[in-house]
């Protein structure tokens, strides 16, 4: 039966499948221990379950059953969670089950491209590290669009892999064509590891520069095609045949992508027809989105992101530049070859670890240097890339880079493997780089839980024994590999213990800004998003606080069968009720009460056909929009006022409830 295993499981020595099942098992448990609990985003739930009622509304990604509005981004992500919708029900454990999927299979994804690199070692430790990368600890038990992207992210790389390992060039065009997903689910953020899969394919394979050039042009054609067609097909659908397209002030998909999802984030207003951005919509308790961060070069180095997905720093820049170091070589052997193709040295620099575990020396093999430069230069690219545009982008949420664990995963064990393939070279200074390797690695971690939040400050003194002790080992004994054991333990310790941190309740963060462990103190960086009040939710319909209750039996006996209850300006109203409730609300203004739909033009044709009879308007002023303020202005001098409360659960502000029916 070994057949119908994966290639990357037969013929594996015999401690692979035991272990990999074990790491699968863990990811398993953080992800699902608490998936019942780990509550939900009322934004996107509301739109998983009207696209999961609708066809129509999941074509287009619409918020309501009715299709009038698009949510404010692509909605490539929540269509997994409607088709659970569909298939389970309407649960809390159903929306995030796609996004544990997700993470089983990204582990699992993580593990055949480490194996199809250097082998089973490479493959399970790359899939350990990433089943405890805290930031996918918490993320992959949460319904979230970063998980999807994460997987597409892998998925594309893997595909990169084998056009390069097999110089079968289409297997390009299958990464070109998950980027194309990855973008329907985070949109331009998918793009980022386009330059890094292009720049590492031109410089992995043999073949003319044309050649080369041509291929790498085709998959970058395909991939563009292929993210762009559903957006396509939305903006060439007629628009009354279509929801508004919230995040655009002119109802065009292609401004939402670019402008407020894209290059706004980073130059606002550049592009024309985009919503201009809302900063006061990031989670509570995250210091990602405000201050001096906001727009910093530095964002990864910030207490906030490196307990989360930066301890093994250290060693993903020991595996960049080490892995680089066949590109350096070839050019000096090309000046100097008759010096150094004698000495013991070079020969020992020139060794290589095979996959079965032997040593050959002699002439380093072109090919595979090309395709080792080439793999090290993709990872760090895409590492680098992502870094720098989201640090100096706005991104309300720390899951933003979750696309960075892969890279760093890989890199940090090509770093550990190739100091200890030196390490055991036996030359007399072959243990100085896995000496400074676990010495860096040590400094860097205790640093991480000494700076990070108070409760978890006693990590640093496991890994500064650990470390300290392996260090201490492998100057002294240095031909002693038991040493090893307590370096890697002083690595993994610090994310093993972040990441179980999401097995208690609340310790993942919140739904829309997952976050393993308790977070860093915000006086130590910034102040944090205002807290909002905590509502009960009513017995009477579980989900709605008692206002909303109030609200609902008011409106329900008048509405005379209308197919909308209410038209409403407050997002949070109208998700709540299209979400516990199977009636249907209007949003008008969009997400951020700045799209400029339905015109009054528009609210007052609907009245007059009796489709819609209350309108619900929040009594504070709110972002500037002239559709909106025109619709305020003639809602409250020709409409009846005929309710008031505080109907926006969690906030204090208060609403008024019109009764806009037509006056014979």
């Amino acid at each position: 039966m070994t057949f119908l295993l994966p290639a990357t499981l037969r013929g594996q020595p015999r401690w692979v499948l035991p272990t990999l099942a074990g790491i699968l098992a863990l990811a398993a448990l953080l992800y699902l221990w608490n998936i019942g609990h780990s509550g939900l985003s009322t934004y996107y739930a509301a739109a998983a379950r009207s696209m999961s009622r609708n066809l129509h509304a999941l074509a287009f990604g619409a918020l309501d059953p009715a299709a009038t509005t698009t949510l404010d981004k692509l909605s490539g992500f929540v269509v997994p969670q409607a088709l659970f919708i569909r298939l389970l029900g309407f649960h809390g454990w159903v929306l995030a089950l796609p996004q544990a999927i997700e993470g089983i299979l990204t582990v699992f994804a993580s593990y055949v491209v480490g194996t199809r690199w250097r082998g089973p070692v490479m493959g399970i430790a790359t899939a350990g590290i990433m089943a405890l990368t805290p930031m996918l600890a918490a993320m992959f038990g949460r319904p979230t669009e970063d998980s999807m992207l994460t997987m597409t992210m892998v998925f594309a790389f893997a595909a990169w892999q084998r056009a390069v390992q097999s110089r079968h060039w289409p297997w390009l065009l299958l990464a070109a064509a998950w980027v194309a997903v990855g973008f329907q689910a985070k949109m331009l953020q998918a793009w980022l590891i386009l330059p890094a899969l292009a720049v590492g394919y031109f410089v992995a394979v043999h073949g003319t520069v044309r050649i080369r050039m041509l291929r790498v042009g085709i998959a970058g054609v395909v991939a563009i095609l292929l993210s762009l067609s559903w957006i396509g097909v939305i903006q060439a659908t007629p628009p009354q045949d279509r929801p508004y397209v919230d995040g655009s002030t002119n109802n065009n998909a292609f401004s939402m992508v670019f402008g407020y999802n894209g290059v706004d984030r980073i130059v606002p207003g550049l592009i024309p027809g985009s919503v201009p951005q809302v900063r006061h919509t990031s989670s509570r308790g995250n210091t990602t989105a405000t201050g001096w961060a906001a727009h910093n070069p530095a964002k990864l180095v910030l207490p906030q992101f490196t307990t989360q997905i930066g301890w093994l720093y250290p060693a993903a820049l020991a595996g960049v530049l080490l892995g680089l170091r066949p590109l350096f070589r070839r050019r000096f052997r090309r000046g100097n070859t008759s010096e150094s193709a004698g000495t013991d040295e070079a020969r020992a620099v020139e060794a290589r670890t095979t996959e079965n575990g032997t040593v050959e020396t002699g002439t380093v093999r072109t090919g595979a240097d090309r395709a080792e430069t080439g793999t090290v230069i993709t990872l760090a690219l895409s590492a680098g890339v992502t870094a720098l545009v989201l640090s100096l982008a706005f991104v309300p949420h720390a899951t933003y880079f979750a696309g960075l664990a892969l890279p760093l995963a890989l890199l940090s064990v090509l770093g550990a493997l190739e100091v200890t393939r030196i390490y055991r070279l036996g030359t007399p200074r072959s243990h100085v780089p896995l000496v400074a390797l676990v010495a860096a690695q040590t400094a860097w971690a205790t640093a991480i839980a000494l700076i990070g939040p108070a409760s978890l400050r006693w990590v640093a003194l496991p890994v500064l024994l650990l470390g300290v002790t392996a260090t201490v080992g492998l100057l002294v004994r240095r031909t002693g590999r038991a040493w090893l054991l307590p370096a890697v333990a002083a690595a993994l310790i610090g994310p093993t213990i972040w990441s179980a941190s999401v097995l208690k309740p609340g310790g993942g963060g919140s739904v829309s800004d997952g976050y393993a462990g308790p977070r860093v103190s915000a006086a130590f960086i910034m102040h944090h998003a205002p807290r909002a009040r905590a509502v009960p939710s009513s017995p009477v319909v579980p989900g709605l606080d008692a206002e909303q209750v109030r609200l609902l039996r008011y409106v329900t006996p008048l509405n005379g069968g209308r197919p909308w209850l209410f038209a409403t300006d407050t997002t949070y109203v109208a998700v709540n009720f299209l979400l516990y409730t199977p009636y249907q609300v209007t949003l008008m203004g969009g997400f951020s009460r700045q799209a400029p739909h339905p015109t009054l033009a528009q609210l007052r044709t609907e009245l007059r056909a009796s489709t819609v009879k209350f309108v619900l308007l929040s009594d504070a002023p709110g972002p500037s929009n002239t559709a909106l303020a025109s619709v305020h202005s003639w809602v409250a001098s020709t409409c009846v006022v005929a309710l008031r409360g505080q109907f926006r659960d969690g906030s204090p502000a208060s609403q008024t409830l019109y009764d806009c029916a037509p006056r014979s």
